[in-house]
């Protein structure tokens, strides 16, 4: 699957080098430059080779929506875009080797949540930061996947008329229109609509845990990240905040695990083959 000529998973390596920079200014402003370096250059490292690559592997973009293509992507996705995403951990964690800093990586981008650090209090506040990010971003790519290829084809369960009412088309009389709809074109339009949402909620859940005794808005945006990912990714052991930070917790993680804003955001901007 390709977007502009060049493989999804390349665009997503370079967002993943581009994130990279989020957890450098961070530490910096904490006067960690020793994680703030080492972010700075895996950031640097990540973009560059996803730039080389891109170039090396573009070509004219034709239709490419297949199913096999598209399942493959996003299975791609999660089984080597960590490759990229472990080189912070390898390098401001050694001690985890080279299996643990994947490990670390694939448990984020999956939202599994599962760490292998053996002090997660002792580890750098830009690595949690990086964790909790990584974790936040695959659950939006989780969402767009849902939207952008079991949709279209009738394999996403969506209230109210399914996908017909959506305005996706199914695997039916209009499914020749998916062959003249590249997927990587689809998958930018399904994140044009899901990731406003999505951005909306964690910056709301933030605010609500920082009223409530949620600790500084570095734990605070951490925990709201985990809790819309569904990921559980937390900087900190002990409780989210307050009861009333606890309970919007639980209230946002069943809004985040359930179909109902999801769908409901994409039958809002309307039918794709109007776009």
């Amino acid at each position: 699957m390709r977007l502009l000529g060049v493989p999804v998973f390349l665009w997503f390596a370079a967002l993943l080098g581009a994130q990279m920079f989020a957890p450098a200014a961070f530490a910096a402003s904490e006067r960690d430059w020793e994680t703030a370096r080492l972010f700075l250059y895996a950031g640097l490292f990540t973009l560059v080779c996803a730039a080389i690559l891109g170039v090396a592997t573009r070509r004219p973009e034709g239709a490419d929506g297949s199913p096999r293509g598209e399942i493959l992507t996003y299975a791609g996705i999660f089984a080597a875009a960590p490759l990229a995403a472990a080189i912070p951990f390898a390098l401001v964690h050694p001690t985890l080797g080279l299996f643990g800093a994947y490990f670390e990586a694939v448990s984020s981008l999956t939202t599994t949540g599962a760490t292998l650090l053996p002090d997660p209090a002792a580890a750098p506040r830009g690595l949690h930061l990086w964790r909790a990010m990584l974790g936040w971003t695959g659950g939006l790519v989780t969402l767009t996947a849902a939207v952008a290829v079991l949709a279209p084809r009738g394999l996403l369960d969506l209230p109210e008329g399914g996908a017909a009412s959506s305005g996706w088309e199914s695997a039916g009389p209009g499914a020749h229109l998916l062959a003249l709809d590249p997927g990587g074109a689809r998958a930018l339009r399904a994140l044009g609509r899901i990731a406003p949402l999505y951005a909306g909620l964690t910056l709301l859940l933030t605010v609500l845990l920082l009223g409530d005794g949620g600790g500084d808005g570095f734990t605070a945006l951490c925990h709201a990240m985990g809790v819309i990912s569904t990921s559980g990714i937390s900087p900190a052991e002990g409780r989210l905040g307050g009861f009333w930070a606890e309970l919007a917790a639980v209230l946002f993680m069943i809004a985040a695990a359930s179909r109902l804003p999801w769908a409901r955001r994409s039958r809002a901007a309307g039918p794709w083959r109007a776009l």
